[in-house]
């Protein structure tokens, strides 16, 4: 507020007197008063003017120099007295809002209490007697004491009180924190919503009794909460079902919670005979979780993966197991494949037989890389038992131990035909996955959209295990890797309605109702974007075999177009077949 704007609101010349700034501020209060009017809108835009017209007044009255005024004369009889019932008004309606907080629309009330008070001051300012102010003073209090009946309705219809069940008197004759004060304790006693929710506190005492309330009394007062709304909505009219409904959500999570609990029970058994510190160290974050109240779902969802961890660590624990047993036997076969190989090369040297030497050295490259890549992944002794049969006299005889090796170790690994290239041949390369067959190491593409839905499966050959290792990963390790991301993370470009999981610069999303994956591929915001999050989708195996459906349909469809090709059959691209010969 600036002294041009004070004269402004208040319609003042530079020159005014004293009594110029009564009569404008006295009428323009009168004018703007929120009583003068019925609608709530226009009543708050009033109380903003009231506020404005108070400011300038005080501005003035601090910052203006009255040439008008008698500094000297001494404040008389009667101006004291009107300074005694404006102190008494003020004392009337003092507040502390802090500590009570009320709504909006009462604070309204308060405000509109405040300025009965100014406009007091202003009707004072005419009076000439004490039988003026006594009589402007009784209308002033009648005016407020409206105001605290305005405001016992306002609170009442707030707090769904029936003001005709109330037994006790309320006293009007005080000020407004007591008779506030009043209203609050008739909310404890009388206000529907506390009626009932104190009705469902005496419904749940009988749980207190159970095993396992402490630990789930945060979910029981969930229930309590939740009913509550559901009954608040229904306009406080409920029924026995209501209740019902809610005793049936406790018990349910007593039922959970037990059952979890019992399942931590037998987890500790198992856990305490295990040499693993990451398995341990989730057990005991899962243990502190569940008794400090985490969501039983959540706890759930734990105990899962844990026991998952649990059943991989026994597997493995087996493997070394047999390999350890196995080991001595595993190593002499090493052994003897290398003195074989020697004894070989030495026959070629004597014979001059370049080119078989050639070809002995590639043969025992990849007999070794195999034979690193089992006692790796505790193969079983059946699989090491194969090199045996290598004799480096017969070619063909070679080569076809080495698919068997190939074969063995291939089905010892389950759905692991689809791959995923690790690095685009061109910026922007999305849609594909890579079906290989695992038995003769052969690998296509499949084009999960091309040209409005067609799909086409492009063929390319042999690759070995090193180019498929090195340049492809598996859909499973994709998975595993991965983060589910949902629904709302990004917007993609065309019909995409889905992301699913997301590992570094890789997405896997839904488009057109297929699954895609893409690298590098630029996001482009779009204006339709439908929302789509089943559940289900956050089962990384319920996605796979989705995954895996979709491939083999794809591979499918286009045996028709393949069927008449001289280089492949429908043999050579259909996993299902692979299958059967693995089984």
């Amino acid at each position: 507020m600036d002294y041009e704007r004070a004269l402004n609101v208040l319609g003042l010349n530079p020159g005014f007197t004293e009594e110029e700034l009564k009569s404008a501020y006295r009428t323009l209060i009168n004018k703007y008063h929120p009583d003068r009017y019925e609608n709530s809108k226009d009543k708050d835009e009033m109380i903003k003017k009231t506020q404005e017209v108070n400011a300038a007044r005080d501005y003035l009255k601090k910052h203006h120099k009255f040439h008008n005024q008698n500094t000297s004369q001494s404040t008389s009889d009667l101006e004291k007295y009107i300074k005694q019932k404006e102190q008494e008004l003020v004392n009337l309606i003092a507040f502390d809002q802090k500590k009570y907080q009320p709504s909006t629309k009462i604070i309204n009330i308060f405000i509109t209490l405040k300025l009965l008070l100014d406009t007091f001051h202003l009707e004072l300012t005419i009076a000439k007697s004490k039988a003026d102010v006594d009589y402007t003073f009784e209308i002033y209090m009648k005016r407020i004491k409206n105001k605290f009946h305005e405001l016992e309705t306002e609170f009442f219809k707030e707090n769904h009180i029936d003001k005709y069940n109330i037994k006790e008197n309320i006293n009007y004759d005080c000020n407004l924190q007591e008779f506030y004060e009043q209203l609050l304790k008739i909310k404890e006693k009388y206000s529907k919503e506390n009626i009932i929710k104190k009705k469902l506190e005496e419904e749940t005492l009988k749980y207190k009794d159970y095993a396992g309330y402490k630990d789930i009394k945060k979910l029981i007062e969930v229930c309590i909460k939740n009913t509550l709304i559901t009954i608040r909505n229904n306009g406080f009219n409920y029924t026995p079902k209501d209740i019902d409904n809610m005793h049936q959500e406790i018990l349910e999570c007593f039922q959970i919670y037990h059952n979890l609990k019992q399942k931590i029970s037998k987890l500790e058994e198992v856990i305490s005979g295990i040499d693993d510190n990451k398995i341990k160290i989730n057990y005991s974050k899962l243990v502190l979780d569940f008794y400090a109240g985490s969501s039983l779902s959540d706890i759930e969802k734990r105990i899962a993966e844990i026991e998952k961890e649990i059943e991989k660590y026994e597997q493995e624990k087996q493997q070394k197991k047999a390999f350890e047993q196995n080991k001595q036997e595993i190593e002499n076969i090493y052994k003897s494949l290398i003195d074989r190989y020697s004894n070989a090369l030495k026959q070629c040297n004597i014979n001059n037989n370049y080119d078989a030497i050639i070809y002995y050295n590639d043969l025992i490259k990849e007999l070794l890389t195999l034979f690193r890549k089992g006692y790796q992944e505790f193969e079983e002794l059946d699989y090491f038992k194969l090199f045996n049969l290598i004799g480096f006299s017969n070619v063909e005889n070679d080569h076809m131990v080495i698919e068997s090796i190939i074969t063995n170790r291939s089905t010892q690994s389950k759905n692991n035909f689809i791959f995923i290239k690790k690095h685009a041949d061109y910026y922007g390369q999305c849609n594909s996955f890579y079906i290989v067959d695992t038995e003769k190491m052969e690998i296509g593409r499949v084009r999960c959209k091309e040209d409005k839905n067609v799909t086409k499966v492009q063929y390319y050959g042999h690759i070995s295990h090193d180019e498929l290792e090195g340049q492809y990963m598996s859909l499973e390790e994709f998975l595993d890797k991965s983060v589910y991301v949902g629904e709302s993370r990004r917007l993609l470009s065309g019909n995409i309605v889905e992301l699913l999981y997301q590992m570094g610069e890789y997405k896997l999303y839904i488009e057109d109702g297929i699954f895609c994956i893409c690298l590098n591929t630029p996001i482009i915001e779009i204006d339709y974007y439908k929302k789509t999050s089943p559940d289900e989708f956050k089962d990384r195996e319920y996605v796979y075999s989705q995954i895996e459906k979709q491939i083999r349909k794809t591979v499918r469809a286009a045996y028709y177009d393949y069927q008449n090709s001289n280089k492949y059959s429908f043999d050579d691209i259909n996993p299902d077949n692979n299958n059967k010969k693995r089984k």
